[in-house]
């Protein structure tokens, strides 16, 4: 059996936003990199845990605004 072999078309860069209620940006990711609340993360060792607080806060916001 020989297979086939299809090669994926190049696409648009997918990105990331997590918004609240308002449609106000919380948090985006890009291939050119990490924004919270509209300005980018430099890329130092603090990064990761900037990315980490902000989406800690945009969940803890997201289950208190929940509506049922």
């Amino acid at each position: 059996m020989t297979g086939q072999y299809k090669f994926r078309e190049e696409s648009e860069p997918s990105n990331i936003l997590l918004t609240d209620d308002n449609s106000q940006e919380w948090i985006k990711i890009t291939n050119e990199g990490f924004w919270v609340r509209g300005i980018k993360v430099p890329q130092d060792d603090q990064e990761a845990q900037t990315v980490y607080n902000a989406f800690k806060q945009w969940l803890a916001y997201a289950n208190l605004t929940r509506r049922y």
